[in-house]
C-alpha cells in the first residue's frame, strides 16, 4: 500500500527505487548466492561427519579408552566442529549484509534526490517525496530484510534439502497388513 502511495505522490521515484531494490536482490542473490550454497553444502557436510564421529564414540567408547585413542577421536571432532562453526558464520555474518545494503541504498536515494530537488529549485515537492521515501523505505525495509534473510536460508540450506530430496524420490513399497498369528 505505502507503495502505491509513493507512485501517487511520485512515480518516477517509486520506478526508481522499486527497480532498484530488484536489482540489488538480484544482484545479491547472483553475487552472494553460490557462496551462501557451497558453505551450506559444508555445514551439511561437516554436521554429518560430527553426528558420525559422536556415534562412533559411543559404539566404540571401551575400545577408544583401552587403545588410549582419546585425544585422536577429541582432535578430529574439533576439527570436524570448528570447520561446521566457520561455516555457520560466514551465513551469519553474510546474511546481516542485505540489512546494512537496503539502509545504504535508501540514505543514497534520499541523498540524491535532495541534490535533485536542490537543483531543480524544486524544494517543495522535494520535500515531500523526500518524507513519502522515507517513510516508504522504514516501512518497507523490514520486510525487505526479511525476505533476503528467508532467501539466505533457503540456499543456505538446499544442501540439506537435495539429501531429503534424493530420499522422497525413492519408489515406494505397500505394506501389507499384519495378520494376527493363528493360535495352535
Amino acid at each position: 500500500g505505502v507503495i502505491v502511495v509513493m507512485i501517487f505522490v511520485s512515480p518516477v521515484t517509486a520506478i526508481g527505487a522499486v527497480a532498484a531494490g530488484g536489482l540489488l536482490v538480484f544482484s545479491g542473490s547472483r553475487l552472494f548466492g553460490r557462496y551462501i550454497t557451497n558453505w551450506g553444502v559444508v555445514a551439511e557436510e561437516q554436521a554429518s561427519l560430527c553426528l558420525q564421529q559422536v556415534q562412533e564414540l559411543y559404539g566404540g567408547f571401551r575400545d577408544i579408552k583401552l587403545a588410549n585413542a582419546e585425544d585422536f577421536f577429541v582432535e578430529r571432532y574439533r576439527r570436524d566442529r570448528n570447520l561446521l562453526a566457520r561455516s555457520y558464520w560466514r551465513y551469519q555474518t553474510l546474511a546481516q549484509a542485505p540489512r546494512f545494503l537496503v539502509e545504504g541504498v535508501l540514505a543514497a536515494a534520499i541523498g540524491i534526490l535532495i541534490m535533485l530537488y536542490t537543483l531543480s529549485e524544486s524544494s517543495e515537492s522535494g520535500i515531500a517525496v523526500m518524507a513519502v521515501l522515507g517513510y516508504v523505505g522504514l516501512r518497507v525495509m523490514p520486510s525487505a530484510n526479511r525476505m533476503l534473510a528467508a532467501l539466505a536460508d533457503v540456499t543456505y540450506g538446499s544442501a540439506a534439502l537435495e539429501l531429503v530430496e534424493s530420499v522422497l524420490q525413492r519408489p515406494t513399497v505397500a505394506v501389507e497388513a499384519l495378520t494376527p498369528p493363528t493360535p495352535v
